[in-house]
């Protein structure tokens, strides 16, 4: 045994003890999660053809969580920034935020996200502050007030039907979601 770890010692360098399943289970869920990879096992790991598939199971599944449960601020952020940019911006949430395990959590996460990227798409606060009260509401069963810049209605009627909202500025507008 000995003797067959030396001749190959060159080839097997970073593999010459296997890696503990803590280590392991933490290289495959950075790796799978887009993470920074903390292991010295990720290397390796990395090439393996599983893990490509895994990765993009992940990012459908959270990519599908963020769209389903802000779909209205999805759409308007693939309508202004067009359908490669908003992929880069998901990918680098992904790279820098770790998974969700329920829906809400994740979007409320990918709200807070886009308030840190200032991309300055009009009505954007606006949609994701309307659709996270919804959630609040939902959840808790409690009214919520919601505050726009510019009436609501136009904005949501647009983004539902698959268009950027109209520029309006009719001036600040308040409304209460109720359960």
């Amino acid at each position: 045994v000995s003797s067959s770890k030396s001749l190959n010692r060159q080839s097997v360098e970073t593999t010459d003890q296997l890696p503990s399943a803590a280590e392991w289970e933490t290289t495959l869920g950075e790796l799978i999660t887009l993470r920074q990879i903390t292991q010295s096992v990720g290397k390796d790991l990395n090439h393996d053809p599983g893990t490509q598939v895994f990765q993009h199971l992940v990012a459908s599944q959270r990519g599908g969580m963020v769209v389903t449960s802000l779909h209205l601020s999805t759409r308007l952020l693939r309508l202004s920034l067009g359908e490669p940019q908003f992929q880069t911006l998901l990918e680098t949430f992904w790279r820098t935020t770790p998974p969700e395990l329920f829906a809400s959590d994740e979007a409320f996460n990918w709200a807070t996200y886009l308030q840190t990227r200032a991309l300055n798409i009009p009505f954007l606060e606006d949609v994701l502050r309307f659709e996270l009260a919804s959630h609040q509401v939902l959840s808790e069963g409690t009214p919520k007030r919601v505050k726009f810049s510019s009436d609501p209605f136009p904005i949501l009627s647009a983004l539902h039907l698959g268009y950027l909202p109209p520029s309006t500025s009719t001036g600040e507008c308040e409304f209460v979601i109720q359960p």
